[in-house]
């Protein structure tokens, strides 16, 4: 039988950026679960994923708090996501008897998640949350594991300005034997990613507003100025197909210096935004958010903090975690630049 070893831990840190949360979801305890519904899992092949410092053959984390202020009682307003993983191959012939992934300590709050063949939108255990002081918070992914590949990812956040840790080391077993920590990177599922895109996009009776669905999810749109739409997006030929499959449909354009809201009643995790060109040569236009917003794609601009630039660029920007409404401000006007919305879906299994 092959040896049974992990690859390196892994992590995605300050790449998120600092969540400020809806008063509906402060947090009354550290490590309160309704975090959650913000987290945002990274993208498998991104090159922010790092090597963890291991101690002892365990990964050892403690950083300085980011979150601003000095140590507050309850609520608490502002998260800080830190996502962990390590994958682990099981050779054919292998008797999955057991499999437990235990984090000696908890700090503020962390979950643990499974993704395989058979869970490629990952599952955790519902009834297990690790909150702040929590010792050898244990999962049993036993009755999920399979034989091959199985990538173990821990969602962990700080919502306190004093230290922000993972301590103690986290502890992988396979039929009550510990796997040994390699030096390999770790190898992802490479599961499809899906994107639902913008339908039905119509202005209202009211010119400033327009209104549209999201697989099967409305939305409106509203500008400072009266809404136009055009059929087709500039410099279509120039984003990447996949894994995006953005449709060449109707979008909005827009000419003006504008504010523009946009609102899903029901909320949407990880929304995004297609820019088609930002700017124009020897024009640098900055838009603006009220949102942390992370790069999927750009060509001919910069992004910095909630804000993006360009110079005829284009751009596929995505607002991480769950949200209801975004604005954005367009700072300059010029003819002309598109915008469509989407959503990266994706299920956790339960």
């Amino acid at each position: 039988m092959s040896k049974i070893e992990s690859s390196r831990w892994e992590m995605y840190y300050r790449q998120q950026g600092l969540v400020s949360l809806p008063q509906e979801d402060w947090l009354h305890e550290h490590g309160g679960v309704s975090a959650y519904k913000y987290m945002s899992f990274p993208p498998e092949n991104s090159s922010n994923w790092v090597p963890v410092d291991v101690v002892d053959g365990r990964i050892n984390f403690e950083k300085a708090s980011r979150i601003p202020g000095p140590t507050i009682p309850p609520p608490y307003k502002i998260i800080d996501f830190t996502y962990f993983r390590v994958s682990v191959e099981i050779p054919e012939g292998t008797d999955i008897n057991s499999l437990l992934v235990t984090i000696n300590y908890v700090d503020d709050g962390a979950r643990m998640y499974l993704f395989n063949e058979q869970n490629l939108d990952g599952i955790y255990l519902p009834t297990l949350e690790g909150k702040l002081g929590g010792r050898d918070v244990t999962a049993d992914f036993t009755e999920h594991a399979v034989i091959g590949k199985n990538v173990i990812v821990i969602v962990q956040f700080d919502d306190c300005p004093v230290l922000n840790r993972l301590t103690g080391g986290i502890r992988i077993t396979l039929n009550k034997k510990d796997i040994p920590i390699s030096e390999n990177p770790v190898t992802p599922l490479n599961q499809p990613r899906r994107f639902y895109w913008a339908d039905r996009l119509h202005v209202t009776s009211t010119p400033n507003i327009a209104e549209g669905t999201v697989n099967g999810k409305p939305f409106t749109y509203e500008s400072s100025e009266n809404v136009e739409l055009e059929s087709t997006l500039q410099n279509y030929g120039s984003f990447p197909k996949a894994p995006y499959d953005i449709p060449n449909i109707m979008n909005i354009k827009n000419t003006k210096v504008t504010t523009n809201t946009l609102t899903f009643p029901d909320g949407v995790k990880d929304l995004i935004i297609v820019f088609a060109s930002i700017g124009r040569k020897g024009i640098k236009v900055d838009v603006e958010f009220d949102h942390q917003i992370q790069e999927e794609w750009k060509v001919d601009c910069v992004l910095a903090g909630r804000t993006i630039s360009g110079n005829e660029g284009n751009a596929i920007i995505k607002i991480p975690g769950k949200v209801t409404s975004v604005t954005f401000k367009y700072t300059v006007a010029e003819s002309r630049v598109n915008f469509l919305f989407g959503y990266e879906d994706y299920i956790v299994s339960s």
